[in-house]
């Protein structure tokens, strides 16, 4: 079975070109220092964590 890759140029392309997250975040409240540098390490956390956590349990539980 080929190991998970998370597609992050498609999440960035959707969140950044599509929904302009950039310029959305920062208007409510508590997030106003929220920059495009942010999201992006919080999308590369968030796939390491499907790529080793999640993808070898889906693995294990077929």
């Amino acid at each position: 079975m080929p190991a998970y890759k998370a597609p992050l140029r498609d999440f960035d392309f959707v969140l950044n070109e599509l929904i302009k997250v950039q310029d959305i975040i920062p208007t409510l409240p508590g997030y106003e220092e929220a920059t495009q540098d942010i999201f992006s390490s919080y999308l590369q956390a968030a796939a390491e964590f499907c790529e080793n956590e999640l993808a070898p349990l889906n693995r294990q539980g077929r």
